[in-house]
């Protein structure tokens, strides 16, 4: 897999940047932790569906 070359120019330069802030010490853990948040939020999203439309079946009785 491979990222648009115009992006990665972009990414870069922000993942370098939390590396220089001192909060991660590679530039994998950037990655890392932003994948961990992104799979979070995807979960959350699915549980908010999934609620969402559970309520949406019970009003509707």
């Amino acid at each position: 897999m491979s990222l648009n070359g115009s992006q990665q120019p972009e990414l870069g330069t922000r993942v370098r940047t939390h590396v220089a802030s001192g909060m991660f010490g590679l530039a994998s853990d950037v990655i890392r932790e932003s994948l961990r948040i992104f799979e979070s939020n995807q979960s959350l999203l699915v549980t908010l569906c999934i609620t969402t439309e559970l309520r949406q079946t019970n009003f509707s009785k």
